[in-house]
C-alpha cells in the first residue's frame, strides 16, 4: 500500500511529506474496514464522494488527487450497465426491438431513465441508496446482459465457446451480429 501511496504522490506532481514521517499508509485491515464502512454507510459513502467531486477542480495536489479519485470512480460498479449501453444501445442494436426481450428493453430504459435524472449519473451507485440502485439489478435484464457480454468478448477477439447457456441468446447474438455487419457494411458505402 506505501508502495502505491507513492506513486499516486508521483503522479499527481506532490513534491514533500505526506505526513509527518511520511509513513502515513494504514494497515491493510485497516482499510478493509474502511471501505466496509464506507460500502454500508450510503450517507457516508455520499458525503465523500460529493467532497471528492466538489474538489476535482482545486489548485495544487489536493485537486489533483480528487480528480484522479473521481476518474477511477467513474461508472463504477456499473460494468454490467455499461456494457449493455456500449454493446447494444449506441449501435442501435435489433436486439433491442426484438418481442422476445420487449419486457426486458423496458427495464434497462427504466434504470437509464433513472441513472440519468441524477446531477451525477458517472457516479450513481456510490451516490444513491440501495433502495434506488436496486433498478440496475441484473436479474431484471439477464437475457440483454448476457448477449451484450457475449458481443463484446466477440468483438474483442475474446474466445468463448461455441454457445451460450440458452438458444435465444445466442438467436439475439446472431441477429446482432448480422444486422451489425451490414449496419457496417452500409456506412462503408456512404463514405
Amino acid at each position: 500500500m506505501r508502495n502505491r501511496a507513492i506513486g499516486l504522490k508521483a503522479a499527481v506532481g506532490y513534491v514533500g511529506n505526506l505526513g509527518p514521517t511520511d509513513d502515513f499508509c494504514v494497515e491493510f485491515n485497516a482499510a478493509f474496514i474502511i471501505k466496509r464502512m464506507l460500502g454500508s454507510s450510503v450517507s457516508l459513502r455520499a458525503s465523500v464522494m460529493m467532497e471528492l467531486i466538489r474538489n476535482r477542480n482545486a489548485r495544487g495536489p489536493v485537486g489533483a488527487v480528487c480528480s484522479h479519485v473521481c476518474e477511477i470512480l467513474n461508472w463504477a460498479e456499473m460494468d454490467d450497465m455499461v456494457c449493455i449501453y456500449d454493446t447494444l444501445v449506441l449501435p442501435k442494436s435489433h436486439v433491442l426491438k426484438d418481442c422476445r426481450v420487449l419486457a426486458e428493453v423496458g427495464n434497462i430504459a427504466e434504470a437509464y431513465g433513472v441513472i440519468t435524472q441524477t446531477n451525477y449519473p458517472r457516479h450513481f451507485k456510490i451516490l444513491c441508496p440501495t433502495t434506488v440502485t436496486n433498478v440496475m439489478n441484473k436479474n431484471r435484464f439477464p437475457i440483454l446482459l448476457a448477449v451484450a457480454q457475449i458481443c463484446k468478448s466477440d468483438s474483442h477477439g475474446t474466445e468463448r465457446s461455441a454457445s451460450s447457456q440458452t438458444p435465444l441468446v445466442d438467436e439475439l447474438v446472431a441477429i446482432h451480429h448480422h444486422n451489425n455487419l451490414r449496419h457496417q457494411g452500409s456506412h462503408r458505402l456512404k463514405v
